[in-house]
């Protein structure tokens, strides 16, 4: 299966002490990624074109009624992800006051919750403050998620669908219900419900047309959409006069 449509994994907070450094020792040098002076500026404007552009989006997408969260998916430093500095990452994304991270989406971005403005402002304020070097350098880039949707394709029926897991079990059941209500309303067959993990499930659904494709796209609490992969399957039935054995293929969906 391809990397993109991994589950999202869940990322640990930072702790209290920093379990890379040695035990008893410390380390004051600065990080060999953290920029200065006019480096720091340009990366700075580029960061906050991002939180113009996030902000942009979730305005337009606050005029329709909706029921679940926006995500903002946050690029990080190869660097900074494989050090404690990761934990400024976090904590800048929770800094409206709730758990806003939920996992971490493919090699290093952290996907979180954007339940108001708030964070932005305060993103825009970090890139303003040239003492917030290391954060600013942590980071690399912020944009809106989209979920991941194969092509779809005239002819292919079936595709494989997972819904956001949201780190939150309430959330989670909201999710589904609202999920199954709007396949309902909008003619998209469920086949099939499986558990995915201890409360998300991977549905499988029966897509007719383009625009019903174009529809399950909207749902907004997409994850990913993927073409279900047949797999041939040789049976042995009877030829008419039932007297010749004969080979059926028959395709299974999986």
């Amino acid at each position: 299966m391809s990397d993109k449509y991994l589950p999202i994994k869940i990322f640990e907070k930072r702790k209290d002490y920093n379990d890379r450094s040695t035990e008893g020792g410390g380390d004051s040098r600065e990080p060999g990624f953290v920029l200065h002076g006019e480096a720091l500026r340009n990366h700075a404007r580029v960061l906050s074109g991002n939180v113009y552009d996030v902000r942009s989006q979730m305005r337009m997408k606050m005029k329709k009624p909706r029921t679940l969260p926006l995500i903002m998916a946050t690029s990080i430093n190869d660097s900074a992800i494989a050090k404690s500095h990761r934990g400024r990452v976090v904590n800048i994304l929770d800094s409206d006051g709730n758990d806003n991270v939920i996992g971490v989406y493919g090699d290093r971005q952290l996907l979180s919750v954007l339940a108001s403005e708030a964070v932005l402002d305060n993103l825009e304020a970090v890139f303003q403050d040239e003492d917030e070097a290391i954060l600013t350098s942590s980071l690399t880039g912020m944009e809106m998620f989209y979920p991941v949707m194969d092509e779809y394709e005239v002819g292919h029926i079936e595709y494989r669908v997972r819904l956001i897991d949201y780190n939150d079990f309430d959330r989670n059941f909201l999710a589904r219900g609202l999920f199954e209500k709007y396949c309902k309303e909008n003619g998209i067959q469920i086949q099939k419900k499986s558990r995915f993990t201890a409360d998300m499930y991977i549905y499988r659904v029966a897509v007719d047309s383009a625009t019903e494709y174009s529809l399950l796209g909207e749902f907004e609490g997409l994850y990913s959409v993927e073409l279900t992969s047949p797999l041939d399957v040789l049976v042995d039935s009877l030829s008419e006069n039932e007297d010749v054995p004969v080979k059926k293929k028959i395709l299974h969906a999986s």
